[in-house]
């Protein structure tokens, strides 16, 4: 009789150990990439790797692919960067992977158009935040190339990889995400 009372005991105890990883977030769906660093930089390829390295380019494909919603962070200016993804080679892979109507953060403050905001300042990633009515910063992962804009959205709650390259990238996002990444067939563009 004396087990019987300790059995709903234990399980009461083991239900309040494991409850904390079972009710666990919502898994995050947003990516945050920053342009010139991580897509445009580390995108180029050899004649003898085109067709077979996987690039950056393919595991933005492959996150859309799977439903994750895209955005793009940079410090480069306004202008520019409506050219890049509109006038350029790349503007079509832009277009299709990335909400291009809203929410694209580039170093400028809309309600004070002289001050600029610029990574690895906090409200560059705050203004991401609001703009695109994101209430948890844990919903976000952040890629960037300078490891400095990486700590900067971590300290308000975003989480970070600091890119090295693609294979990296997708080791990286495979752990966070739980998705297979390296797979993603290179693509041309």
């Amino acid at each position: 009789m004396t087990t019987k009372l300790h059995l709903p005991i234990l399980s009461l105890l083991v239900l309040a150990t494991i409850a904390p990883y079972m009710l666990h977030a919502q898994p995050v769906k947003i990516i945050l990439w920053d342009i010139w660093g991580v897509i445009i930089q580390k995108n180029k390829t050899t004649p003898e790797t085109k067709g077979n390295a996987l690039t950056t380019l393919d595991i933005v494909e492959r996150l859309t692919d799977l439903g994750y919603k895209q955005y793009l962070g940079s410090n480069i200016n306004e202008q520019s960067f409506k050219n890049l993804v509109t006038n350029t080679p790349l503007a079509p892979f832009f277009q299709r992977n990335f909400n291009l109507a809203n929410s694209q953060i580039v170093s400028y403050d809309p309600d004070n158009p002289k001050i600029k905001i610029k990574k690895p300042d906090a409200r560059f990633f705050q203004l991401f935040l609001a703009k695109s009515n994101i209430t948890n910063p844990q919903d976000v992962i952040f890629i960037d190339n300078k490891i400095q804009n990486i700590q900067a959205a971590q300290r308000i709650g975003i989480q970070g990889i600091h890119f090295i390259n693609a294979e990296q990238l997708a080791a990286d996002l495979e752990q966070m995400l739980n998705i297979p990444l390296a797979a993603a067939k290179a693509m041309s563009y």
